[in-house]
C-alpha cells in the first residue's frame, strides 16, 4: 500500500509536469490577448478638432481608433489667395492574426474634386502591456511588411511597440474616391518560454523511478502470491 501511494503521487507529478511542458511549448499568440494603446498627436501646421480616441483592444477581435477633423490653409500657387483644405480622418490599429499588427489611416472629404487634398496629421502610437495567449512572449523584432506608407517603428521592448505615423498630404488629383486609405502591416517576431534543461531532466528521472517502483511492486506481489498471502498491485 505504501508503494501504491508513492506510485500514485509520482504519476500525478509526472502528469502535471507533462501538462506544464505542453503549455510551455504552445505558440505565443496576439489573438484574444489585451493590448493597451496610447495615441499622441504630433505638432504640425494642421488644425485638429473633434479629436477622439478609444482605449486598448483585444487581438483578432476589436481595434483601437483615433479620429477627428483636420484642416490647414495655404496660398493658391496661381492666384495667391488663401485656400483651406479640410477632411475627417481616422486611424486604427488591430491584430490580424497570431503575430501581425495592422495600422490603417483613412481620410474622407465631403465634396471631393480635383482640387481637394487628403490631410493626415502625425501621431505616435504606443502599444504597451502586450499580452500573449498560449505562452509568455518576448518581442525580438518588428518587421514591416510590403506597402509601408509613412509609418515606421521608432522603438520596441519585450512587451511594447512604438509606431511613428508621419504627417502628410495626398493630392485628390491623384485619386478619384471620396475616401483615401493607407494600410501598413507589421510582423512581430516573438520568442516564447520553453522548459529549462533541468526541468526536462527531472521529468525523465521521474519516469525512470516510476518504472523501477512498478517492477518492485510486481516482484513483491509475485512473492506474496507464491506464499499464499493477499496482495494489491
Amino acid at each position: 500500500m505504501f508503494l501504491k501511494s508513492i506510485n500514485s503521487r509520482a504519476a500525478g507529478l509526472i502528469a502535471g509536469g507533462f501538462l506544464f511542458f505542453a503549455a510551455s511549448n504552445a505558440s505565443a499568440s496576439l489573438c484574444n490577448g489585451f493590448i493597451a494603446t496610447n495615441w499622441n498627436l504630433v505638432d504640425g501646421p494642421l488644425e485638429i478638432t473633434d479629436l477622439n480616441q478609444s482605449g486598448g483592444f483585444i487581438g483578432c477581435s476589436t481595434q483601437s481608433v483615433v479620429s477627428g477633423n483636420a484642416s490647414f490653409t495655404t496660398d493658391d500657387f496661381e492666384n495667391g489667395a488663401p485656400v483651406v483644405f479640410e477632411n475627417a480622418f481616422s486611424y486604427s490599429v488591430r491584430a490580424l492574426d497570431d503575430d501581425t499588427i495592422r495600422v490603417e489611416r483613412t481620410a474622407t472629404v465631403e465634396i471631393p474634386d480635383l482640387e481637394s487634398v487628403f490631410l493626415f496629421p502625425g501621431f505616435t502610437l504606443e502599444l504597451t502591456d502586450i499580452q500573449w495567449v498560449g505562452s509568455d512572449g518576448s518581442i525580438q523584432d518588428v518587421d514591416p511588411l510590403p506597402f509601408l506608407f509613412s509609418i515606421g517603428v521608432s522603438g520596441f521592448t519585450a512587451d511594447s511597440i512604438t509606431f511613428a505615423l508621419e504627417r502628410n498630404t495626398i493630392g485628390q488629383s491623384q485619386f478619384t474616391n471620396e475616401t483615401f486609405v493607407l494600410t501598413s502591416d507589421f510582423d512581430i517576431v516573438v520568442t516564447h518560454s520553453v522548459p529549462e534543461p533541468g526541468t526536462l531532466a527531472l521529468f525523465a528521472l521521474g519516469i525512470a523511478w516510476l518504472g523501477v517502483a512498478r517492477r518492485r511492486r510486481e516482484t513483491t506481489a509475485r512473492k506474496q502470491y507464491k506464499n499464499g498471502e493477499s496482495c494489491v498491485i
